[in-house]
């Protein structure tokens, strides 16, 4: 598809999945694409640091790191095949890390279901200017 949007998360439904309220539509036809529309996600990308700032007191914080932590599962979502679904997220940390900020999506299908799979980029922590 290679389409790429732009929008706001408006709710979060489980750990891989949410919905965005899309604000533009920077490469692809404009037509395809619903004022709403729910994301599956295949990557997610967002601030590393704002994310290790998260980790629980005690938790290992080095990138070298490989014993499983948090802070490794969080990159290797960010870095897995796009084809692929993991599901460690879970829904409260899903919304603690997307829920009204703005977000661009590189749109790889849209599923039968009709929901979108996307690398999903997090811009800010806050509603982009209507």
């Amino acid at each position: 598809m290679a389409d790429r949007i732009r929008g706001v998360v408006t709710r979060v439904i489980n750990g891989d999945l949410f919905e965005i309220q899309v604000k533009e539509v920077i490469s692809g036809d404009p037509e395809k694409y619903d004022e709403f529309e729910r994301v599956r996600i295949a990557s997610l990308s967002d601030d590393m640091e704002a994310r290790t700032d998260e980790l629980e007191e005690g938790e290992p914080v080095d990138e070298d790191e490989t014993t499983g932590t948090p802070e490794e599962a969080y990159i290797e979502t960010g870095s897995a095949d796009p084809t692929r679904f993991y599901g460690i997220r879970d829904r409260e940390d899903l919304e603690a890390r997307l829920l009204t900020r703005t977000v661009e999506c590189n749109v790889l299908f849209r599923e039968d279901t009709e929901q979108l799979v996307c690398e999903v980029d997090v811009l800010s922590t806050s509603e982009i200017e209507s």
